[in-house]
Formats: C-alpha cells, structure tokens, sequence
C-alpha cells in the first residue's frame, strides 16, 4: 500500500487592468508581481517611467496598474538683452542738444531648459543654463553742455536749446493773440505744455521772442512765426531751427 503526502495550492486568477499610453488592457492573473504583469500586457517601461503600484509590488487581488510616461526634453530658448544707454558730456553741443554716436545693438543670451512631460503633458521646466553668447552694445549719445553761443555778432547766455519745426504765419493789424496781447513781430505761437507763455527765446534766423500765441496745429517741438506780411511767411516757409531758452 503506498501512502503520498501531498501538499497542493490552489491559485485563484483574479482580473487586473493595466491603465498605459492611452489604453486600458485587461486580463487575468495569478498572484504576480506588477512587473510581471506588465509584461504579460506587452508594456514596457521607460527609464523615467513611473508606474503605480511599484514594479516590484506583489498583487493578490483585482486591482489596476498605471502606468506614466515620463520623457525629460532639453530645449534651447534665446532671449534678447537689451542694450543699456550711455551719455558722454559734448561740448561742442548746446546744453538740450544730443547726437547719437553710436545706435548700440542688443544682445542674446541662450537659456538650456530641462522640460518633463508626463503622459505627453508639460508638468515642469527648469532653466539649467544661461549662456551669453551675443553681449549687447551699449547705445552712446552725446548731450550738449554748452550754454553760450555767438550768434549775429552777440553773446547769448541760455539754459537750453532745443531742435524745433517753424511754420510762419501773419494776422490783420490789431489783431490778439490767446494771451490777449497784440499780434507783432518777436511774438511767436508755442505748444505751451513745452514752452510756456511768456518764455523769452532766441531763435535762429529770425531773433528774439516772446511765447504769446498758440494754434491748433502748434503741437510738441512746433512753433509758428510771425511776420507782419504774408510775402515775409512765404520766404520763410517750413523749416528747423534752433531755438534758445534764455
């Protein structure tokens, strides 16, 4: 008579689906680790790829596995530095006058950028690197400092000069202007928020005046002259001067 001692286990197959790249696969298992199962499903993990529960997890039950892509990118972004300003003293200019010397350019500094993607959605960036490789050209401009000048044989003291667009124009005898003062020769029409009304002023080519008028079309760096004729505004026509604050 034979007599066997038999130890027997009965493994129960319980379902499990494996949640990855989109798509839900089902299927049967024993107890197994999640690796295992994932191999099962035909899933492969990446190095960075994230899978809950872990890999090495052990499953007796129904449960689901997920899987998440993760993939880092590095990206290069270039960005512009912008050029600074430098102002050198000139003083062969009037105080209020500038020239630009040199335009200045800006500059590039490139930016290495680790991006992390999980399931093909951007979750994190980080700068890593930032390098200059196009530094920027500072723009120079010469500003004036000169508050004197020789003009028709005369000294004139000034605090200012000033690039300005001048029209001429000429009213009837008697005619008032928006301070109320009479139109005449040496009175000149002013945007006043730049020049205020009763501004004394020195003007190239046609001499000392006086801020008393305004005009419509007299707006920012625009003056109008007046001449008594309209032969006299026509000789004048349109053109830029230099105009003294004195």
């Amino acid at each position: 008579k034979l007599s066997y001692n038999q130890n027997i286990q009965v493994f129960k197959a319980f379902p499990v689906v494996v949640l990855a790249d989109g798509k839900e696969i089902a299927l049967s298992t024993n107890s197994a680790t999640v690796g295992e199962i994932l191999g099962q499903a035909g899933v492969t993990l990446g190095p960075h790829d994230r899978v809950t529960p872990e890999e090495d997890a052990v499953l007796n039950g129904t449960t689901n596995i997920e899987v998440v892509r993760v993939v880092h990118k590095t990206i290069y972004q270039d960005e512009s530095i912008p050029a600074g300003v430098e102002k050198i003293n000139d003083t062969t200019l009037e105080s209020g006058i500038t020239r630009t010397i040199g335009k200045g350019s800006p500059g590039v500094v490139r930016k290495t950028i680790q991006v992390c993607y999980e399931n093909d959605t951007e979750v994190s960036r980080e700068v890593v690197k930032s390098e200059v490789i196009k530094p920027p050209v500072n723009k120079v401009i010469a500003t004036g400092v000169l508050t004197s000048v020789s003009r028709g044989g005369n000294r004139i003291e000034f605090k200012r000069a000033m690039q300005m667009r001048a029209t001429a124009y000429s009213y009837a005898a008697g005619s008032i202007t928006s301070t109320g003062q009479k139109v005449r020769v040496g009175g000149i029409a002013v945007d006043p928020r730049v020049i205020p009304y009763g501004t004394r002023v020195y003007i190239e080519g046609y001499g000392y005046a006086t801020a008393i008028d305004c005009g419509g079309a007299i707006k920012g760096n625009r003056i109008d002259v007046f001449f008594e004729t309209e032969k006299e505004c026509r000789k004048w026509g349109v053109r830029n001067v230099k105009l003294y604050i004195l």
